[in-house]
């Protein structure tokens, strides 16, 4: 069973629905619990489904103490306890993932599966480091409206990008709701985070990938490397698929969870 809280951190804004054992979701950066409203409403039917809104987005509140993916992992931690959850499948999509990955390293016997979600456990490369820190002076410099509004299209393959256009906008206008300090702690958080294969190597529970073959942010080569560490993997690589795997490609997706969580909660 987990431990005592390590540290305090304020209440986190979330989505419960549903019945049955836990799948708990993990939004990605700029997005909120809103994002999995498709998966919420079709997962809702088989398990009781949790969308939480990390940190500095959506409805939850910014971290007063300097933000890392041990703190966001902690809040999350302290958020479920305070529920009375403690055994569960966690899904992260992209920053989700690697709040879920920090998750695992302290609390690994609250997991009966994970999902990373077009995600990566490797650390940031120098190229992708020195992006975040130009993405910080751009917020500094321009605010986050500026920011957010270009950002969200490219993370759709180009020929979705019409037949997505709503779920892009749902994204800009969830990004537009973040705080702004928020944003940029999580940009410092994932800048920082190390390398956590490890966690993969020694996970004792099932673990499903889902990539995107056109990827523009976790490299497929990545995704490659990766998706074999685990004992127990499973992996479903989506052709003519970018960075928004549940929005491009949402039956195929959800589907995924949903068997995937099936085989991890009820054998």
């Amino acid at each position: 069973m987990a431990t005592n809280f390590i540290l305090k951190t304020p209440p986190l804004s979330y989505t419960r629905d549903g019945d049955g054992p836990v799948v708990v979701l993990l939004h990605g950066f700029c997005e909120a619990k809103e994002y999995w409203d498709e998966a919420l409403e079709s997962l809702s039917k088989s398990f009781t489904v949790i969308s939480i809104d990390l940190p500095g987005f959506g409805s939850s509140p910014v971290l007063s103490d300097k933000t890392t993916m041990e703190l966001l992992a902690e809040s999350v931690y302290n958020q479920l306890v305070a529920m009375n959850v403690l055994e569960f499948v966690l899904v992260g999509h992209s920053l989700g993932g690697y709040v879920s990955l920090a998750f695992l390293e302290k609390y690994p016997a609250m997991i009966k599966g994970l999902v990373m979600c077009n995600s990566t456990a490797f650390e940031d490369s120098d190229e992708k480091k020195l992006q975040r820190n130009k993405t910080i002076d751009f917020l500094d410099n321009n605010g986050l409206e500026a920011f957010i509004k270009p950002f969200v299209p490219p993370m759709f393959y180009p020929k979705n990008r019409k037949k997505c256009d709503s779920a892009i906008q749902s994204i800009i206008k969830m990004g537009l709701k973040a705080s702004e300090i928020g944003v940029k702690n999580a940009i410092v958080a994932m800048r920082d985070r190390p390398d956590r294969t490890k966690v993969l190597v020694e996970a004792q529970f099932p673990v499903l990938y889902i990539i995107g073959k056109n990827d523009g942010s976790v490299k497929f080569e990545d995704s490659l490397a990766q998706c074999h560490l685990a004992p127990f993997s499973y992996a479903v690589f989506m052709e003519e698929c970018d960075h928004q795997a549940i929005h491009e490609k949402p039956i195929e997706t959800i589907g995924a969870i949903r068997t995937f969580a099936h085989k991890c909660l009820f054998g």
